[in-house]
C-alpha cells in the first residue's frame, strides 16, 4: 500500500529518477581537454578518442549535450581577413607618417573598397568548438 506521502513526491524528489549520467566528472573534464586545444577536430574523432578512454561508447548526441552543458557549441569559424601582426605594423606605421598630411591632399585621395569575388567555388565553411566568448580567438576564426 502506498502511504500519502509517497504519493504526494513529485519526480525530482523520487530517488533514482531520470537517465543515469554516463560521463562523470572526470570524463566531463577529459572531453573538454579534447576538444579545446585543437578546436577544429571532427565531432567524429572527439568521440572515437572519448570512447578509448571510457568502458561503454558515446554517441554524438551525449557528447554534445555534454560540451553544451560546459558552454562549448560547435560553431562556424568567423571569416576574417589576413590580419598578422606584421600587416598591423605596416598600418600603423603608415598612419603615423600619413597623420600631418593636409585636408587639401586628403581630398584629391580617391577611396576604395576591396572585395573578394570568387566565380565557381565556395569558400567552404570551417568548424570549431568554441564558448561564446571566444568568437574572435585566433585559435577560433578562419583564415
Amino acid at each position: 500500500m502506498i502511504s500519502n506521502t509517497q504519493r504526494d513526491k513529485t519526480s525530482s524528489e523520487k530517488q533514482n529518477s531520470g537517465l543515469k549520467e554516463m560521463l562523470s566528472e572526470r570524463d566531463r573534464r577529459f572531453l573538454k581537454r579534447i576538444v579545446m586545444p585543437k578546436q577544429r577536430k571532427k565531432a567524429a574523432k572527439v568521440i572515437a578518442e572519448l570512447n578509448q578512454r571510457l568502458d561503454s561508447s558515446v554517441s554524438i548526441i551525449a557528447v554534445r549535450r555534454h560540451l553544451r552543458k560546459q558552454n562549448i557549441y560547435g560553431r562556424a569559424a568567423i571569416l576574417k581577413p589576413l590580419d598578422t601582426d606584421v600587416n598591423a605594423k605596416h598600418r600603423l606605421r603608415w598612419c603615423h607618417t600619413h597623420k600631418g598630411c593636409s585636408i587639401d591632399k586628403w581630398k584629391k585621395v580617391i577611396w576604395s573598397d576591396e572585395s573578394f569575388f570568387m566565380c565557381f567555388l565556395t569558400i567552404g565553411w570551417k568548424h570549431v568548438w568554441r564558448t561564446s566568448a571566444e568568437v574572435y580567438d585566433r585559435d577560433c576564426v578562419s583564415f
